[in-house]
């Protein structure tokens, strides 16, 4: 353990860590499930609703759906424990090249009530109302325990890392409150969403363009992979050189966003003209 020299890399690892962040119903599970890398597996979060965009019948796809009696629902502290251990499991399956963890928000919210004593879940008021800082506390860790599930998953040795989000607005700091400018970023509360972002190699904004059909019948969908207007919860780690070359948005495809990151890169690398 410490520092090290990398070699000089040929291409672009940003898109093995990455999470697709966008509103219910834009693709960002679709996505995964029609075209990353097989053999995948999917662990849809307790509470997520985009399991129904899930195959159930594709050997080299394997889903793990949460079920739960909305009468007996466990206890957010043994429902955050099972999904980590499951996770953690199938992380350690022997041939798994793609894992896809869908509802990071959903995990957020369990883990939150978990912390604040079920008080999320009830309706009830986050800490005690007479310690003024308790409220931040019980946020803090929660963020610092959603943020360690994260990199924990990320530093696994399965090849390509796959997250959602649904996505969030946090007003403009110079606007007043949520009537004035909105920017866009994955729908974790307070500093949680752009710490998260910086776990990632690659933050996209999932669209589809419903009243836009395809020849087959098939909505136009993108992913967005440079902040521009209102959704700045988007980005690419990269050199400049690199950025410079990618285009705002690309389809959400496995092949066709790998291509749009390559070529990226390979322009960087081009000779540069003498002036």
């Amino acid at each position: 353990m410490g520092y090290s020299t990398p070699t000089k890399s040929d291409k672009l690892a940003s898109i093995h860590r990455m999470l697709a962040q966008g509103p219910p119903n834009s693709g960002k599970t679709g996505a995964f499930c029609q075209t990353w890398p097989r053999p995948a597996h999917i662990l849809v979060a307790p509470g997520e609703r985009g399991d129904a965009t899930v195959p159930r019948d594709e050997a080299d796809l394997v889903p793990y759906i949460w079920e739960e009696s909305p009468v007996e629902k466990l206890a957010s502290s043994v429902a955050v424990a099972e999904v980590e251990k499951l996770t953690f499991t199938v992380l350690g399956t022997p041939g798994v090249r793609s894992f896809c963890f869908d509802g990071l928000h959903k995990y957020y919210g369990y883990v939150l009530d978990w912390v604040s004593g079920g008080a999320l879940f009830k309706g009830e008021h986050i800490g005690n109302p007479d310690d003024p800082y308790s409220s931040a506390r019980i946020y803090n860790r929660t963020r610092e325990h959603v943020r360690y599930f994260v990199q924990r998953i990320n530093a696994s040795p399965v090849e390509n890392i796959y997250f959602t989000c649904w996505d969030g607005r946090e007003p403009d700091k110079a606007s007043q409150g949520f009537k004035g400018t909105q920017h866009i970023y994955p729908n974790l509360p307070g500093a949680a969403a752009k710490e998260i972002m910086g776990e990632f190699g690659l933050v996209v904004y999932t669209t589809i363009e419903w009243g836009q059909r395809q020849p087959k019948g098939l909505a136009p969908s993108s992913f967005q992979l440079l902040p521009e207007g209102e959704v700045w919860g988007c980005c690419v780690k990269a050199p400049i050189d690199v950025i410079k070359h990618l285009p705002v948005r690309c389809a959400q495809s496995y092949p066709v966003l790998d291509k749009t990151l390559a070529d990226a890169w390979a322009a960087s690398q081009a000779p540069k003209e003498a002036k």
